[in-house]
């Protein structure tokens, strides 16, 4: 099992889990890297920057082989789509999220119904919807459009260059807007149960922690005074939400009630993000420490630290589980 880290210090960081050793170093991007995201092939990364691109390599390979440009600005973070098929990057002055077609790097649709800065999308497990989380206090859950499959077979069935043009254009499809939620403050991250299309879990700056049924359009919410909330994820299982922050580790809480079960503390600085690894066996969290953190699920207690990065790390990310079947 793998887990992956980027920073800004213009790398990324692929490490083995089990023995905590540095794999592959992927350096070249020349500003700070926001996003890296691994493939459930565990075969290609995916990382984003300042530059407003998205680079996609293959794992062991020391140069991109894919460089997906269309953003206007800054990308803050990419997402692989639970198949693999898609990838969603999310921009920052343009206010978009961008979804691509990893296997032509062909742009499909550009979700622009963002008032601000997007700061990072989520895709539903059996992949029939993508979330995204916004400076405009705003996170919205968008149906994936039926666009995507026909676009794809056109592209499959047509190599003719104005049908290319059309993909790449402006004139991209989005996609519907179910639910658009207010939060209390920028909105900074969001994530799907892993086990539930219908169960999204989105945190915000003010120390607000919102779980959205999205089949009944209903919300329960956990609060913290004077303080952010910069991460969240769930457990495989779907019985526990894990959050990071300026509280310098993170907290678990039991996903039907919200009450904590237990915190951990193990950074000195504000932790970035906090991922779950699809067996359940263990955490990550990232810091502006410079230290990436993983943890024994059993007790949460610490089990190893990855050092290596020279600047503050934004996002860390396991191997993604693959799609769960449509229903």
């Amino acid at each position: 099992m793998r887990v992956a880290s980027c920073s800004d210090d213009r790398t990324a960081r692929i490490w083995d889990v089990s023995t905590g050793a540095c794999e592959q170093v992927l350096q070249g991007h020349l500003a700070d890297v926001n996003g890296v995201s691994l493939s459930p092939d565990n075969q290609t990364v995916a990382t984003c920057s300042d530059s407003a691109e998205v680079w996609i390599w293959n794992i062991g390979n020391t140069s991109p082989t894919t460089v997906l440009s269309g953003h206007s600005h800054m990308v803050l973070s990419t997402s692989f789509s639970p198949s693999g098929e898609l990838l969603s990057s999310t921009g920052g002055r343009d206010h978009s999220v961008r979804i691509w077609n990893t296997s032509t790097g062909k742009p499909v649709a550009n979700l622009q119904a963002q008032g601000g800065w997007v700061r990072n999308s989520a895709w539903s497990p059996s992949e029939e919807y993508i979330a995204s989380v916004s400076d405009d206090r705003h996170y919205r859950v968008y149906r994936v459009g039926d666009e995507v499959a026909q676009r794809h077979k056109q592209a499959d069935e047509e190599d003719e260059d104005d049908l290319l043009d059309d993909i790449g254009s402006t004139h991209l499809p989005s996609w519907r807007v179910l639910h658009a939620k207010e939060m209390g403050a920028t909105v900074a991250a969001t994530s799907f149960s892993p086990c539930n299309d219908n169960l999204l879990a989105t945190v915000d700056l003010q120390g607000n922690l919102q779980v959205l049924n999205c089949e009944t359009d209903t919300t329960q919410n956990h609060n913290e005074t004077e303080t952010a909330f910069w991460g969240v994820t769930w457990s495989p299982c779907g019985t526990m939400i894990a959050y990071c922050g300026l509280n310098d580790g993170i907290t678990i809480l039991d996903a039907e009630t919200l009450q904590t079960k237990t915190t951990a503390r193990s950074h000195t600085a504000t932790v970035r993000c906090v991922a779950w690894e699809p067996s359940g066996a263990t955490l990550a969290t990232c810091s502006d420490d410079h230290a990436v953190v993983l943890y024994d699920a059993r007790d949460f207690s610490v089990a190893r630290q990855l050092n290596g990065h020279t600047s503050l790390v934004r996002t860390v990310c396991f191997t993604p589980q693959s799609a769960l079947p449509p229903k």
